[in-house]
């Protein structure tokens, strides 16, 4: 089994960083820019989950359709497929209808 996590820490102290050196920040205290990076990592987490939930049911709402499709495409062809040759008792022989 794969186990993914997220690298918080890396990602919040690469965010310090940015956020320290940007001017609108510069001013922030350490903690003022940690519960920043904090807020921004818990948005764009929650983003990326909604994204990942989106594309699923996206996903699997086409497979549906594409399935629905199918089996109305063999139902209505079944006759074409599957009755197409018969065989005579007598010759033994398919013969087309």
């Amino acid at each position: 089994m794969i186990v993914y996590k997220t690298n918080k820490d890396g990602y919040l102290q690469y965010c310090h960083d940015k956020l320290k050196s940007s001017p609108e920040y510069s001013s922030k205290t350490d903690s003022d820019l940690n519960n920043t990076c904090d807020d921004l990592f818990r948005k764009y987490f929650i983003i990326i989950i909604l994204i990942t939930g989106l594309h699923f049911v996206i996903s699997s709402y086409f497979a549906i359709i594409v399935a629905a499709y199918a089996d109305t495409f063999r139902s209505h062809h079944d006759d074409e497929f599957s009755s197409r040759y018969y065989l005579t008792r007598e010759q033994n022989q398919p013969y087309k209808i």
